[in-house]
């Protein structure tokens, strides 16, 4: 359901590992921006989401979200949710 939405809601923006199970998604960025800035804003706005690039000790790092979906019940749920942050979103990538 939130990977469903975000693609609507970001087409093109994203590229994803996608598994078999887990509660979240890797969302790796396609363009060089700090995700540490579009983490706060998503979690603003009831998401569960953590700064990708935190999680590598190295200097080449990329950057992404991890973002939590087990308190998103529906697939319009999840696109409301992220419409709410979409301007910001788009804004912050310079899209």
């Amino acid at each position: 359901m939130m990977l469903e939405a975000i693609e609507t809601c970001f087409p093109g923006v994203f590229e994803f590992e996608l598994t078999d199970g887990g509660m979240h998604i890797v969302a790796f960025l396609q363009r060089g921006i700090e995700d540490t800035a579009l983490a706060a804003l998503w979690t603003q706005h009831e998401l569960y989401v953590r700064p990708l690039s935190g999680w590598y000790a190295q200097t080449q790092k990329r950057y992404g979200l991890v973002i939590g979906y087990t308190n998103i019940r529906s697939t319009e749920e999840a696109k409301k949710i992220l419409q709410r942050v979409q301007e910001k979103t788009l804004e912050l990538m310079h899209l």
